[in-house]
């Protein structure tokens, strides 16, 4: 996670993935519903402190649509 060459990933973004974050379904399911919160829950739980704002401020709350994304984005191969 925020790690892609070229992509301007916001400090938390990228702190998240230095700290090991992956894209698993799971994450993103729990990343859609409010992904500033997400990021500083993971970043706590590896020993870190969250440093800035996502930029990624849209929230998805429906667990049905989370789903849905998720489904999609599994069509495309690495």
């Amino acid at each position: 996670a925020g790690t892609v060459e070229g992509f301007a990933y916001s400090e938390i973004n990228k702190a998240a993935g230095s700290a090991g974050l992956t894209w698993t379904p799971e994450a993103i399911a729990a990343y859609l519903p409010d992904p500033q919160a997400f990021l500083e829950s993971y970043l706590k739980e590896q020993g870190q402190t969250p440093s800035g704002r996502t930029k990624m401020a849209f929230r998805l709350a429906a667990e049905k649509d989370r789903k849905d994304v998720i489904a999609y984005l599994q069509t495309f191969s690495q």
